[in-house]
């Protein structure tokens, strides 16, 4: 890190009745970084609007809002920022007072014009960039303008009951603590002289083959002390150092302490254009594994049916197309799927229209810790995908996936559910303990 930008650090005071929490959890030094550092989101639907309110909450310097979408009906379902008098406004500027009240600190600003593949020139500047339910051409342009010009880059998508995050940090990303973990010290019983150090009473050091550790209180080779050293683990007791070969460093060392050090970890991303052909996506569901790349493979069909069709398929002859574009995506894999879950790709092409919310808001919150990541470099991040699915959630029902009689602010949940399972949904009664920082992410 350069002096003006320790300057920099130094200048910039946190607000501990704001974020003593917060603080405590990155440090100040990641604290610092956020609070320099400016975001670009694109689409404020359901998940838009969630990631820009936790990211305007964690205190960056600048977040400017995108999107020209006229509010309407579907929004008050799946967003908690448009009111009805907003409908036929622009989204962002719907949303821009109600989000910019959350935090004094935090300078929300207004696109200047719509981010399309012809005027990518506008994030220019920015450190981080959010696309939410782009299109993948979009997503693919940004994608080669932010890996050219150093700026980080988060796609989050919510297509019915499934939902994608792809994460590019470009070539060369350094994780500055890769776990948030603070080491403690261990005593040690012995130094041997040939470097085997074994951990005071045969304790478990929890160290690997390549980790840098930090000597304390020793007092029969003082050339040691305040040492930073690779370590070659021996057992889960014992590890060995290269001495030095200078001084009192053949004696023989009874005591003393050493304490892990962290290190940097660099880490190299892929273009989103050889991550679609290829997928490295981040397994969340032990039961079942092939869904996740199954919602790659029906997200890539419906990018292709709407640019082609303009709509979501809605009807049985809709779904057949749908389904004949997934087995096409599938063939351009470099592993294709043997035999594809044709149900599962029915019920996604089927809900495809609408945003389920409580997705909305676990991708929303997932997106934002990536990118609090991308700004900060603490915490590992994702690489690069991660898909998770709710179809087991559809309506059983085809009449209720393709039609609803209603146009009203439960009419897309209907779509998804059944009406019949909305109207349960009504009757509950909730009483909430606790209506803090973790209910409101």
């Amino acid at each position: 890190m350069s002096s003006t930008t320790n300057q920099q650090n130094r200048d910039v005071s946190i607000d501990d009745s704001l974020y003593s929490r917060q603080r405590y959890l990155l440090g100040d030094s990641a604290m610092h970084r956020m609070a320099q550092s400016s975001v670009f989101i694109h689409g404020l639907n359901g998940v838009g609007v969630e990631i820009a309110k936790n990211i305007i909450l964690a205190g960056v310097k600048v977040v400017t809002l995108d999107d020209v979408t006229p509010c309407s009906v579907s929004d008050l379902g799946n967003q908690f920022y448009v009111r009805e008098s907003d409908f036929g406004e622009k989204r962002a500027q719907a949303c821009f007072s109600r989000l910019a009240e959350l935090n004094p600190y935090v300078s929300v600003r207004l696109s200047k014009s719509n981010l399309t593949a012809k005027n990518l020139f506008l994030l220019s500047g920015y450190s981080c960039v959010v696309l939410c339910n782009a299109s993948m051409e979009l997503q693919i342009a940004v994608d080669g303008y932010c890996r050219k010009n150093r700026i980080s880059l988060i796609c989050a998508t919510v297509r019915g009951l499934v939902s994608s995050i792809f994460v590019d940090l470009g070539e060369g990303f350094e994780v500055l603590d890769a776990d948030g973990e603070d080491y403690e010290s261990k005593f040690i019983a012995s130094i041997s002289e040939e470097g085997l150090v074994t951990t005071h009473e045969m304790g478990l050091h929890g160290l690997d083959t390549g980790d840098v550790v930090k000597f304390h209180e020793i007092d029969e080779m003082n050339v040691l002390n305040n040492q930073e050293m690779k370590v070659k683990v021996e057992t889960t007791s014992s590890f060995r150092i290269s001495l030095p070969s200078n001084g009192d460093s053949r004696t023989e060392v009874t005591g003393g302490v050493f304490q892990k050090i962290k290190q940097p970890i660099t880490m190299n991303f892929e273009s989103l254009v050889t991550q679609i052909n290829k997928p490295d996506i981040l397994l969340s569901d032990l039961v079942n594994i092939e869904s996740p790349i199954h919602v790659h493979i029906a997200l890539l069909a419906l990018d292709k049916y709407y640019r082609i069709k303009k709509h979501y398929p809605l009807n049985t002859n809709n779904i057949a197309k749908f389904i004949e574009y997934c087995r096409e995506v599938n063939q351009t894999l470099q592993h294709p799927i043997i035999e594809l879950d044709i149900s599962m790709l029915e019920i996604i092409g089927a809900t495809s229209c609408g945003i389920f919310q409580p997705l909305a808001a676990v991708v929303g919150g997932f997106a934002a810790q990536e990118m609090l990541k991308a700004l900060t470099g603490k915490f590992t991040p994702l690489k690069q995908f991660f898909n998770l699915e709710f179809t087991d959630l559809a309506s059983k029902k085809s009449n209720e996936i393709n039609s609803t009689n209603s146009n009203n602010r439960y009419s897309e949940l209907v779509r998804l559910l059944g009406e019949e399972t909305v109207k349960k949904l009504h009757t509950f009664n909730i009483f909430m303990v606790g209506c803090g920082l973790v209910v409101s992410y």
